[in-house]
């Protein structure tokens, strides 16, 4: 028997591996919305289950509202297809552990991050279709942060 303290570790895993499969499907981020509002059902603070699922109030607040109106209905993406145009949060501190590391280290043959490479990589594992532009932008950002918190010789 698994103790408490055992899967705490695995935690972000989890969370990880959780977002990957709601960003690959409506239906999964429609049941993940639910359960949600069962859990706010029984009682549980909206803080207690945004803190336990690394997202943010806001959104629980948001489902509710759309349940309260819509029905199940408000629970379910819109019909509208598309990329989304942004990282979340707690999905930009992933990113940003992601090019800490060497691509190397994450299974790609490449040596060093580019834009093109970043862009495939957000796809892949974030569900996010940003431009190359905006990649680039965010390696630019990473490597600049990191040559200010260099000391100077």
């Amino acid at each position: 028997m698994m103790k408490r303290q055992d899967l705490s570790h695995e935690r972000l895993v989890l969370i990880e591996t959780l977002n990957k499969y709601l960003n690959k499907s409506r239906s999964a981020r429609f049941y993940y919305r639910l359960q949600i509002l069962i859990l706010a059902a029984a009682g549980l603070s909206y803080e207690r289950i945004a803190q336990c699922f690394e997202i943010s109030i806001r959104s629980i607040q948001r489902w509710v509202r759309f349940y309260r109106i819509f029905g199940l209905e408000g629970l379910k993406d819109d019909k509208k297809m598309g990329r989304l145009a942004v990282l979340r949060q707690d999905e930009k501190l992933k990113v940003r552990i992601d090019i800490s590391h060497s691509p190397k280290e994450l299974g790609y043959p490449d040596q060093k991050w580019s834009g093109g490479l970043l862009k495939s990589h957000l796809q892949e594992n974030y569900g996010v279709n940003l431009s190359l532009r905006q990649c680039q932008r965010i390696l630019k950002d990473y490597r600049d942060e990191l040559n200010r918190k260099e000391p100077a010789p």
